[in-house]
């Protein structure tokens, strides 16, 4: 496995540059000022998104998720549930987290209104006896739908991300600080990855840890090798990018447990 994601982040260097309201609730009204009230200001009847799910017997079952609601669906829970009487191999109940926000996951940015993004149900591929579903959706500006159970798998993952991108901010920050050449970036990033077991999963959270730092490491490496002299700009440059990708990350986890009072809210029917 952890072949298999280096491979990837291989694949993928340089390429860099190039609770809310959890749960349905009763509706009541958003506590506002008068002026200028948002156009989604106040409730839902329903939840502010459409799905569709298409079964194809060559490339498997996919959703197409169309976003309702006038800032961009960040990130969604997918739950796949096996028919009870139908062939059970390789289908188990499951949940999985595909969010914009953090850096491997299959939403690869945020889905504007009235637009849509078509992803494929994760370990189903081509077959028919298993029921997908949307069991969570996350918005921008801290509006969610789903169980608290669920929005608690998405605000984990993003706590985790930030912190997975934190540590790849430290690595890059020492550098630039104490002037370290090609070499030094390369031995302290590998140092780094061996302690924090870099490219491991974590089954519960479904995803990959420190994604981030390897990614970091994987470019310093390859700067080490096409153009040693040009690490201390390679640095910078990924310096800026993971501090943006974290900023991303911490107003999404802020808005998600702190939603601001026009936020609306999602009727229970």
């Amino acid at each position: 496995m952890r072949s298999f994601y280096r491979a990837l982040i291989v694949a993928m260097s340089f390429s860099l540059w190039s609770y809310a309201t959890g749960q349905t609730r009763t509706c009541e009204a958003a506590k506002v000022t008068p002026h200028s009230p948002p156009r989604n200001m106040g409730v839902f009847s329903h939840p502010p998104f459409h799905v569709e799910v298409e079964r194809d017997r060559e490339y498997g079952t996919r959703f197409i998720l169309t976003n309702q609601y006038q800032v961009p669906l960040t990130a969604y829970v997918e739950e796949i549930t096996p028919v009870p009487d139908g062939p059970q191999s390789e289908i188990e109940h499951r949940f999985h987290v595909v969010d914009a926000l953090t850096p491997n996951g299959e939403l690869l940015s945020p889905i504007p209104e009235n637009l849509s993004t078509m992803q494929y149900v994760s370990r189903n591929l081509g077959r028919e006896d298993a029921q997908p579903a949307i069991a969570a959706v996350v918005w921008e500006d801290g509006l969610t739908y789903g169980s608290q159970e669920s929005i608690q798998k998405v605000i984990a993952r993003r706590r985790l991300s930030s912190l997975y991108h934190q540590h790849a901010i430290d690595l890059l920050q020492s550098g630039l600080k104490e002037g370290w050449d090609a070499n030094r970036y390369v031995d302290q990033g590998r140092s780094r990855e061996e302690g924090l077991h870099v490219m491991e999963v974590d089954a519960e959270r479904d995803i990959i840890i420190e994604f981030p730092l390897a990614v970091v490491v994987d470019n310093l490496m390859q700067a080490r090798r096409d153009d040693p002299g040009n690490v201390d700009r390679m640095a910078k440059m990924m310096l800026e990018r993971e501090l943006k990708e974290k900023r991303a990350l911490d107003s999404g986890l802020s808005a998600m447990e702190n939603p601001a009072p026009s936020v609306p809210r999602i009727c229970a029917k």
